[in-house]
């Protein structure tokens, strides 16, 4: 494990859902794994109370996390806006649907969107939850390995000199 925590930044529009849904399990994936990556989540929305009337985190993410045995932390904490600063902050910035979320970051974050990586999973207001979170599920620990393998490179390459 690196000394260093860095951290990827997952966006959604709500940040009920999807975002912090790869939140958890992006954390639990790196805690497990020992990765010394942390994960945060936000929000692309202008007025997040509007949203959902069913609390600060989508009953589906529940769902989904207790069937990967994760522990939704208590509190839950209420949906979270994006500003500049947690993009400016983030080591890898994830935006969950870039055919909903492209547009959101250029015209909030322009100097921002060249760093985005873009993902294509729907919003569970227009795909099945149980298959959206298993495609989520399956981008984050896709995107957890691939942080593993080039962490290990680092570290192996660390202190070699370029001939």
């Amino acid at each position: 494990m690196t000394h260093d925590i860095r951290n990827v930044l997952f966006l959604c529009t709500g940040n009920v859902d999807r975002s912090r849904f790869a939140e958890a399990l992006f954390r639990h994936a790196s805690w497990t794994r020992r990765l010394g990556w942390v994960a945060l989540s936000r929000g692309l929305a202008g007025d997040f109370r509007t949203l959902r009337p069913d609390g600060p985190l989508s009953p589906h993410a529940v769902t989904g996390l207790h069937r990967r045995g994760i522990a939704v932390p208590e509190p839950i904490r209420p949906p979270r806006a994006a500003h500049v600063h947690d993009l400016r902050s983030a080591h890898h910035i994830v935006a969950i649907d870039e055919h909903e979320h492209r547009p959101l970051i250029e015209a909030r974050f322009p100097a921002h969107a060249h760093r985005v990586e873009y993902w294509d999973v729907p919003d569970i207001d227009h795909a099945d939850p149980i298959e959206t979170h298993a495609r989520l599920a399956d981008r984050v620990i896709e995107l957890v390995e691939r942080l593993e393998h080039l962490d290990g490179f680092t570290r192996r390459t660390a202190g070699q000199s370029v001939a």
